[in-house]
């Protein structure tokens, strides 16, 4: 069910938030003193590989990744969303 007037994103602005998603997963991480290098090992990926996600350099890293992510920083997966959104929208305002 659509709600009358609700405009579909566009993939452009979709992308957008992407990028803030996963500049907020670094976020989360160095606020919470992890290192790159340790969670790479306990995520079973490469740190260049978590540096790419970090920067927003992957077009789409893998959701379960995501999920894993979220569960080894200890955060909610809305939460993190929420956050970029509203840094996203703040940004924007002062551009």
């Amino acid at each position: 069910l659509i709600k009358k007037g609700y405009v579909l994103m566009n993939e452009t602005h979709a992308q957008l938030i992407y990028r803030y998603f996963c500049k907020e997963l670094a976020n989360i991480r160095k606020n919470k003193n992890i290192s790159q290098e340790e969670a790479s090992f306990e995520l079973n990926i490469s740190a260049s590989y978590l540096s790419r996600i970090e920067n927003g350099k992957l077009k789409n890293f893998p959701f379960v990744m995501c999920i894993m992510m979220c569960d080894f920083y200890g955060v909610e997966l809305e939460d993190v969303y929420k956050v970029a959104k509203n840094k996203m929208r703040l940004d924007q305002q002062y551009l």
